[in-house]
């Protein structure tokens, strides 16, 4: 049995639940932006496992400078912003090897 994810809530939605730590908006978070972050990693870096470890910790990135205030999203989305991490992360994990 699958269950039905709205992924209609904007970014400043997913802020805003986040900072109250809402579990609700937090799983939204994570599968809404998944799928695009793991395509775009799987361009540039062929391993499966990694690439959801590296995803799973830019959300953890993602919701701990939310709750300390410190995010700047400015001129960016979530999905930007989340995508920046992972590239980064697979930059570095790529030029280790």
């Amino acid at each position: 049995m699958s269950k039905f994810i709205a992924f209609n809530v904007n970014d400043n939605e997913i802020i805003e639940g986040v900072k109250n730590f809402d579990n609700k908006v937090c799983n939204q978070l994570y599968n809404k932006h998944k799928d695009y972050c793991l395509r775009y990693m799987n361009t540039m870096y062929h391993d499966a496992d990694t690439n959801q470890d590296i995803y799973q910790d830019a959300i953890v990135v993602f919701i701990e400078k939310v709750r300390a205030n410190t995010l700047n999203l400015v001129n960016t989305s979530i999905q930007t912003y989340l995508n920046a991490i992972c590239r980064n992360q697979v930059l570095v994990r790529v030029n280790k090897k």
